[in-house]
Formats: structure tokens, C-alpha cells, sequence
């Protein structure tokens, strides 16, 4: 469903996303990233069939990933194996929204790396997130994006159909996370702010 036209790869006809709001996770299947909460909001979507969660990458968790989405059938959820870069930022332009996942056990403040392949895409967060990061504040103070606790699978669908439902709303997210992305993480601004902690 996304407007952004894919080039070079034909990236919708590769990977079937057609007519699909499709949702994505780029990065490390590992316990941190507790990835089957994905797959336990894609068991109560799975009537959605427009809806489609992709989940990319390595880790020590897929193949545990993978078996419960193959015992589950889920026709709503494909897993693939790391891309090159080219391709995978193909594959961001033809998705509507960028997903970051952390484990309900982090006990310090984490800002994940994928964001930033994200709002660089213009693409909106849809985050499930520890109560002890800061990362949900930083998404509300830029509206970049929304946030839930991980584990409340309720308020993070509700959150999915905020995007889903809303267009222009998700449009407006991802131009807000670019512009934060530029103005205010990009490499200037962070050694002043080194700099300015001597």
C-alpha cells in the first residue's frame, strides 16, 4: 500500500506485496528483540489478509521463529534471511511501516539502530518497547511514530490500526522521524554534543 515506487529491483513482484499493508522488522533475531511478540499479534490478525508482517535477518532465535510461524500456519508473516543493504532498503520502500521490538526485560534506556534505516526511508515506528527505555518518549516528542509496552498485544494492535486506518497520519510520521533523523542525529550534531560533555 505504500505510494513509494520501488527501483531498479521490482521489489513488490519479488516479494508479493501487492495490494498489502505491510509491516517490517529489519535486524536481529535474538531474545533482546523478542520476536515472537510479532508473531503473537500476527495469530490475532490473521484474518487481516492484507495485512502482512515481514521479518528479516539472522539470529540465534530464528529458527525457533520459524517453526512457530510454520506450526501456526501463518499466512500473514514471512520471515526472510539478511539482504544486502541495496535490497534491503529496496524492500523499505515498498513497506508502510518500520517495526522495533525490545525485550520487557531491558533494564537501561535503547535507542535501535533500525530506526534510523526507517525515518531515512520516511517511513513511521510502530514500537513495542521496555517501560525503562527513553525510546517511546523520543517517538512522542518527534512524532515519528507510536509505542506500546511490550507484551500488551492489545494496545500495540491498536496502535497498528491507528497507522492502518490513517494514511495520511503514517505519511505525516514518516516526514517527521526523516526530518528529526536530519536535524538532530546526524553526525555534526552528535560530536557537539560530545564535545560539550568536556
Amino acid at each position: 500500500m505504500n505510494d513509494s515506487a520501488a527501483t531498479g529491483l521490482n521489489i513488490e513482484s519479488k516479494f508479493d506485496l501487492k495490494d498489502k499493508f505491510v509491516v517490517i522488522f529489519g535486524g536481529n533475531f535474538s531474545i533482546p528483540q523478542k520476536n515472537e511478540f510479532l508473531i503473537d499479534v500476527a495469530e490475532k490478525l490473521k484474518l487481516k489478509k492484507d495485512i502482512l508482517f515481514i521479518l528479516v535477518g539472522e539470529g540465534t532465535e530464528k529458527n525457533k521463529i520459524k517453526k512457530k510461524v510454520l506450526d501456526k500456519k501463518h499466512e500473514n508473516v514471512r520471515i526472510l534471511d539478511q539482504l544486502p543493504r541495496n535490497e534491503y532498503l529496496e524492500l523499505l520502500k515498498g513497506c508502510d511501516v518500520g517495526l522495533v521490538n525490545l525485550s520487557d526485560k531491558f533494564t537501561i534506556p535503547n535507542i535501535p539502530s533500525r530506526t534510523l534505516s526507517y525515518w531515512s526511508l520516511k517511513l513511521p515506528v510502530l514500537a513495542a518497547v521496555d517501560v525503562n527505555t527513553d525510546f517511546g518518549d523520543l517517538l512522542e516528542s518527534c512524532d515519528g511514530g507510536l509505542w506500546s509496552v511490550t507484551g500488551d498485544v492489545d494496545a500495540y494492535i491498536s496502535n497498528l490500526f491507528l497507522l492502518y486506518n490513517n494514511p495520511q497520519k503514517r505519511i505525516q510520521m514518516g516526514e517527521n522521524g526523516y526530518n528529526f533523523l536530519i536535524n538532530e542525529l546526524n553526525s555534526e550534531r552528535a560530536y557537539k554534543t560530545i564535545i560539550s560533555k568536556f
